[in-house]
């Protein structure tokens, strides 16, 4: 059974409410996170070969090790979960799935490009959408997206569909979250909300959106905490996970509990 602390009282921030945490994990550059089972997995980014951890609801590292790439680039920079998968996507938009393997995993997805008409190799970084971040819900959301991909380079989260044990881009559907440049991942919770995170062009805002049959609307925002949330990820409970790439190890590490989710937004909409 997983352990979520228990909140620090004193430690609020909007609808949110600071957890104990580790504070920072020995993993350099985190890029994208996910929880699989009773552990949350961290990634690196890219020069660091599919490095990750498993860190426990304190934050205590349980496991450690490097992902199998498959020889196809590791500027890994988000990390979703979908079933017994573990997916995760390339600046270039190259998208692999792992399975576990005893105490690792296993590469169970070759890599394969989410947009068919891409002209980004796979190991290229920064290319294209510049994408920074996936994420992924069990059901369709109220849109018809299985998910999004976030494209830095326009601040664009664009839809995913679920087919085949794949999933593919539609360019043609999605949402705008931030000013192109600042978007730097997303996170599904299990009301479907969708939340975003701005890096520090953007001010390291968070956000959450509600989507409906009409698309997205801005219903929440806060900074949620220091650093730029250069990865956000759910975990049970309620609560939210929000990591700092420092350029270097550690990576600052927060976990917030967020049962009423983010102070409303108020009319101000979002940077286009």
């Amino acid at each position: 059974m997983v352990e979520i602390p228990a909140p620090t009282a004193a430690s609020a921030t909007g609808g949110c409410t600071a957890l104990p945490y580790a504070g920072e994990v020995d993993l350099p550059e985190a890029s994208g996170a996910a929880w699989m089972g009773d552990a949350l997995v961290v990634i690196s980014d890219s020069g660091n070969h599919g490095r990750y951890l498993e860190l426990d609801g304190a934050g205590t590292i349980i496991g450690r090790g490097q992902l199998p790439l498959g020889g196809a680039g590791d500027d890994l920079e988000g990390l979703a979960a979908d079933g017994d998968t573990l997916w995760g996507l390339t600046s270039g938009g190259w998208m692999r799935g792992w399975q576990r393997d005893g105490v690792g995993w296993r590469l169970a997805v070759d890599a394969y490009a989410i947009d068919p008409t891409s002209r980004c190799q796979p190991g290229s970084v920064n290319c294209g959408a510049n994408f920074e971040g996936v994420c992924l819900s069990p059901r369709p959301l109220a849109d018809g997206c299985d998910g999004y991909a976030a494209a830095k380079s326009s601040g664009t989260m664009f839809c995913l569909h679920r087919a085949d044990g794949r999933f593919t881009l539609d360019a043609t559907r999605g949402f705008r979250a931030a000013a192109p440049e600042q978007l730097a991942d997303c996170a599904i919770a299990e009301d479907g909300a969708v939340w975003t995170g701005d890096n520090g062009f953007g001010l390291m805002m968070v956000r959450r959106w509600t989507v409906d049959a009409e698309g997205a609307h801005l219903t929440g925002a806060e900074h949620l905490g220091l650093g730029f949330p250069e990865v956000l990820a759910f975990g049970p409970a309620h609560a939210v996970y929000r990591f700092s790439d420092l350029g270097g190890s550690p990576s600052l590490a927060l976990a917030f509990s967020c049962p009423t989710g983010l102070p409303k937004a108020g009319p101000a909409a979002p940077a286009q």
